[in-house]
């Protein structure tokens, strides 16, 4: 049968969340908040400097003299912007929901709480973020599409 670790195998920062008071969960939340805001916005920086690159690459004449390469780095930037849109959604969820559990402490704390703005409301952040994602997925489609077309 498994046994709980004792408070000393547990790392400090999880102690003081398990102690159980409100104030101490919710100055967590706020950190991983925090921790998950900063997370995303490099996950976007990254994948506007890789799309960019991409983008770059398929202009240049030495990548369009070779169809598979170029054909590749076409399903590339639609693969990579799909895995960055995943990761990104899920992420975002898990802040909501970190912030509606903090509303929640936030109530009980006598804290003024932080109003939740639909996931897709576009004026949000997390909605922002996740039409941003929908506007390149659907322009590395329409490079696909187009490509295959071919010229006219």
């Amino acid at each position: 049968m498994p046994t709980l670790p004792s408070a000393a195998d547990v790392p400090s920062a999880t102690r003081v969340a398990a102690a159980g008071t409100p104030l101490d969960e919710y100055k967590h939340l706020g950190e991983d908040l925090r921790h998950y805001g900063i997370l995303r916005l490099y996950r976007l920086t990254l994948l506007l400097g890789t799309a960019g690159a991409m983008v770059t690459a398929l202009a240049s004449d030495d990548v369009r003299a070779h169809p598979l390469l170029f054909g590749a780095v076409k399903g590339g930037g639609l693969a990579i912007t799909v895995a960055f849109a995943i990761m990104d959604y899920r992420s975002g969820n898990q802040w909501l929901r970190m912030q509606a559990r903090a509303n929640a402490l936030a109530g009980v704390l006598g804290f003024q709480s932080r109003g939740l703005a639909h996931p897709w409301n576009p004026l949000s952040t997390t909605g922002a973020l996740r039409v941003l994602h929908v506007v390149i997925v659907l322009a590395w489609l329409v490079v696909l599409v187009l490509s295959t077309l071919g010229p006219s």
